[in-house]
């Protein structure tokens, strides 16, 4: 089973274009100062004023960035925000009476207090700014309607501007939290997939031992057997049956240890193909058990991935497990067939076949389970066809090509 990718946290837009914000707060406020110093109407003793008043701005400002930079959800820190902001205003309006060129420094103001402080407090703060647009024009110029009226929808512009801004805040901080349960939902799928694969692992491992160690212990209590069954005492008999059980159980020490390493089985590692693997299985298993058997091979080989490889070959030795145990078979034939994008495996006996309302031998719970399982794993399909005293014919087909 594939992991899955671990989610990838985005940050938001403020973050990722913070450093836009910072230059352009800075940068106005920059032009702000030069163009009240170089303004013939500023005064020697402003100039003393302007400096103080915008240093005060600009440092006041950078705690504010710090701030920023502490905590993503920088809202929660409202209270010196909110402090700094009432601070930067109130130099704002000295500014402003000094010199109106410090207007240019208000969209930044606005900006600022719109995205560092609650909503409703950033409405008192937008209605601030707007009127100290509004008072030094009043003073100048007294109230008309049109002032009014101008003034109205500055402020106005500039609530709906906070609202705007709040909105777009809210809605990246939601996603943020939308990311938060993503993540610790794939954490807790992870770990189940991890929990998954170990349940799988060992189900294989509960299979290999079942397609190693126990077919390696029958054929070897079945020469032992045959040992006992000899009446006339002939020796060459005797030691045919223990020659075939100490290959059987040889056999079976080197595919316990593949298993433990997590290796292939030697037959495979040994074989420059499957058919050559499994012909040889095959020649192995009708020397020990003495039923006669061919094998063929049709098709041009390909090659299978390693654990389509191995399931087939646990298939094939399952097989004549059963064949040997349960058919009373005198004769089996096994076919390895690539045929397009597949590959099929058929292995027929002439023995006494499945009776009615008899199942297939499982031996134990493993022996066509554990086929149909390995089957299952690698995508396959297990055909099974028989008819009392006809013998069993079984078909794996496996798509090479999904």
């Amino acid at each position: 089973m594939a992991m899955s990718e671990p989610v990838k946290n985005p940050r938001d837009a403020w973050e990722r274009f913070r450093w836009i914000w910072i230059i352009s707060y800075y940068a106005t406020l920059a032009a702000s100062v030069f163009g009240a110093l170089f303004d013939s109407a500023t005064t020697a003793a402003d100039r003393p004023v302007i400096w103080g008043l915008s240093a005060v701005i600009g440092i006041s400002q950078a705690v504010v960035f710090y701030i920023y930079r502490l905590d993503g959800d920088y809202r929660r820190r409202w209270i010196p925000t909110a402090i700094i902001f009432a601070l930067q205003i109130a130099c704002f309006y000295i500014l402003v009476y000094i010199s109106p060129v410090f207007y240019i420094h208000l969209f930044s103001l606005f900006s600022q207090v719109n995205t560092g402080l609650p909503r409703r407090l950033a409405w008192v703060a937008n209605i601030v700014l707007t009127l100290a647009i509004a008072i030094p024009q009043i003073y100048a110029f007294g109230i008309s309607w049109q002032s009014l009226i101008l003034f109205g929808v500055m402020g106005a512009v500039s609530i709906a501007f906070g609202l705007w801004i709040d909105g777009i805040i809210q809605q990246s901080a939601e996603r943020r939290d939308l990311v938060a349960q993503l993540q610790k939902a794939q954490d807790e799928l992870v770990a189940a997939e991890r929990r998954e694969a170990r349940l799988e692992e060992r189900s294989r491992l509960a299979r290999d031992i079942h397609d190693t160690l126990a077919q390696s212990f029958i054929g070897v209590i079945t020469h032992l057997e045959a040992v006992g069954q000899v009446t006339d005492g002939d020796p060459q008999k005797i030691a045919f049956h223990v020659q075939q059980a100490e290959a059987v159980a040889r056999d079976g020490l080197g595919q316990a240890r593949g298993v433990v390493h997590d290796l292939r089985p030697q037959v495979l590692e040994q074989n420059k193909s499957l058919g050559h693997a499994l012909s040889q299985e095959a020649r192995k298993w009708a020397a020990r058990t003495g039923i006669e058997l061919s094998a063929e091979i049709t098709g041009p080989e390909v090659q299978l991935h390693p654990e389509v490889e191995v399931s087939l070959l646990r298939a094939l030795q399952e097989a004549l497990a059963n064949v040997a145990k349960h058919a009373r078979a005198t004769a089996v034939q096994v076919t390895l067939s690539y045929i397009g994008n597949q590959v099929i495996l058929d292995i027929s006996d002439n023995g006494r076949g499945i009776q009615p309302g008899h199942h297939p031998p499982s031996d134990g719970g493993f022996g066509l389970q554990a086929m149909q399982e390995r089957v299952a794993e690698i995508r396959g399909e297990l055909h099974v066809e028989s008819e009392p005293g006809e013998g069993v014919n079984l078909a794996i087909i496996v798509n090479l090509k999904s």
